[in-house]
């Protein structure tokens, strides 16, 4: 995998992991009615305001923490759903507005746990080319790139389980500009509230488009420069719509004015909103290539919010600076880049093959489940995926390797897990790209203390171990080893020097067979979650 790939994934843009949960005003008690009221009169802000909260079900603070509270972008749902509840209070125009943030903003994790580069001298997938074989010979190796090799330790630096670590990192990736896509609708209706004499008739339809102007010019350089920022409300249907460019930080620490899109339809189904469906869009400019070249971070949002859960399905990708909204987001609504047929500049743009989430969460605790997929690059044979489930203080999951973007989303199967590949790329090419059908790492975990004195996520039973090799095994008794007397050796990024793999022991991996036994205590099959539908 290009090194170019490899910083999309760190700095993605994507909307992974977005919880949606539309709150009332108060409580009831008895059932809520599920027609909402057309009476003419005022409405509230609570009543019609989307709260979209990133989080993953193993975020850090579903968890007590006796450090310093977590930032909003790796809090959980019900933490980021007071943050947002808060906005609705303010009590000017310039206080409102002090909340919209459309900048990007690249969050990042610890999870240094999953996926490490590394060098690896005398590979077992090596032994037919004997002394001419590159990492049999060469003093530095044959190099595994970063990302391709799963989970590779059980915990991060922290000692949090890797799973929920990579699964709060990725999320950590998406939430700072999720968030602040989240802060620009509440400090709208904020303000148009505000310009109500703090109250909104049940029916509206505004552009506030030259107050966010007039209001923030004298805030950065270059300055926010919308035109438009619509908010609209009648029978049950909020829409908002935001059109623009914003400034964002160049590779060369410079902001720069570029494009920025947001629309939002939601439909209340109830008087109080607890239950509701609709569709969040858009995009942000500014995710720069290391030729220059900027990129539009796409994501296209359905969510369904019941009585007690909520569920979502969320698609992301990376589009041309030149692409359009309207081509963008077609009349089908969303698609993902086809290498077959995609054009030569974004074949040459290096753009990711895209995300793909789909969660159910319950509003009140944050137990869920959670599928979740990436593709590298467009031309990718397969995505990588997580599973995973979370039930009160512990929880369970599983990596492996699943369809593509295309194929996946043609036969309705993005997040699920074909096998796993323990050499992504081999030296060896007769045992180049070999999956392993029907085999996944496996790990769960419960809520323990970490060593920076926080809670989290711990492991409890780990089927994580393989070696990088086609079959995933590490076999010293081959006729290569005993006769060389050499071993298996490994350099991971950061370190110095090589080391023998496995402690100069041979290792069956301990890979598990999936979908699996749910008579198991342990690992399940993650249950199926229904998608939403508009």
């Amino acid at each position: 995998m290009q090194k170019s790939k490899k910083k999309f994934l760190k700095t993605l843009f994507v909307f992974t992991l977005i919880t949606l949960i539309f709150i009332s005003c108060k409580k009831k008690e008895e059932p809520v009615s599920t027609t909402p009221s057309t009476t003419p009169g005022t409405t509230t802000a609570s009543s019609i305001t989307p709260t979209i909260a990133i989080s993953s079900p193993t975020a850090v603070t579903r968890v007590t923490r006796t450090t310093t509270p977590e930032v909003l972008q790796n809090q959980d749902f019900q933490s980021k759903k007071a943050y947002f509840d808060a906005i609705l209070n303010k009590t000017t125009v310039s206080e409102a507005l002090s909340y919209f943030t459309p900048g990007q903003s690249m969050g990042g994790g610890d999870a240094e746990c999953y996926g490490p580069s590394m060098q690896i001298k005398y590979h077992p997938d090596d032994f037919v080319l004997g002394a001419s074989a590159p990492s049999w010979s060469q003093t530095d190796g044959w190099g595994l790139p970063g990302g391709d090799s799963g989970i590779w330790l059980a915990t991060n630096t922290r000692g949090e389980a890797c799973l929920a670590a990579k699964m709060n990192s990725e999320t950590s990736k998406i939430s700072g500009n999720v968030d602040n896509a989240v802060k620009m609708i509440y400090s709208l209706i904020t303000v148009y509230k505000i310009q109500n004499s703090g109250t909104l008739p049940d029916t509206f339809n505004t552009d506030l488009y030259s107050t966010v102007n007039t209001e923030l010019s004298s805030l950065s350089t270059p300055a926010i420069s919308l035109t438009k920022a619509s908010l609209s409300y009648s029978a049950n249907v909020l829409t908002m719509e935001i059109e623009g460019t914003v400034p964002v930080m160049d590779n060369s620490n410079q902001f720069v004015s570029k494009a920025v899109y947001i629309h939002l339809t939601h439909t209340k189904l109830n008087d109080d909103n607890s239950q509701n469906k609709g569709v969040l869009k858009g995009f942000i400019e500014g995710n720069q290539m290391g030729g220059g070249q900027y990129m539009k971070e796409v994501f296209y949002i359905v969510y369904n919010t019941g009585a007690s859960d909520i569920t979502y399905e969320v698609k992301t990708r990376q589009a041309l600076s030149t692409d359009t909204k309207d081509t963008i987001f077609p009349s089908a609504g969303f698609s993902y880049v086809n290498t077959a047929t995609a054009t030569q500049a974004e074949r040459d743009s290096g753009m990711t093959g895209g995300y793909y989430t789909l969660v159910k969460l319950n509003k009140s605790n944050n137990d869920g489940t959670m599928y979740y997929a990436w593709q590298a690059g467009i031309g990718d044979s397969h995505t990588r995926v997580f599973q995973a489930a979370v039930s009160g203080t512990s929880g369970y999951g599983y990596f492996g390797f699943g369809p593509t973007m295309i194929a996946g989303s043609s036969a309705g199967t993005l997040g699920t897990i074909e096998g796993m590949f323990c050499a992504w790329t081999n030296p060896n090419q007769s045992f180049a790209h070999q999956i392993q059908t029907g085999k996944v790492q496996a790990q769960s975990f419960t809520n323990g203390s970490l060593s920076d004195g926080s809670f989290g996520f711990t492991p409890s039973v780990n089927k994580i171990a393989y070696s990088p090799s086609a079959d995933c095994n590490y076999d010293l008794t081959q006729t290569a080893y005993t006769s060389s007397g050499n071993k298996m050796q490994v350099k991971l990024a950061g370190q110095t020097s090589f080391s023998d793999f496995n402690n100069g022991q041979s290792l069956t991996n301990e890979l598990i067979s999936y979908p699996l036994n749910d008579n198991d205590t342990t690992f399940k099959t993650v249950p199926v979650i229904t998608k939403p539908s508009l």
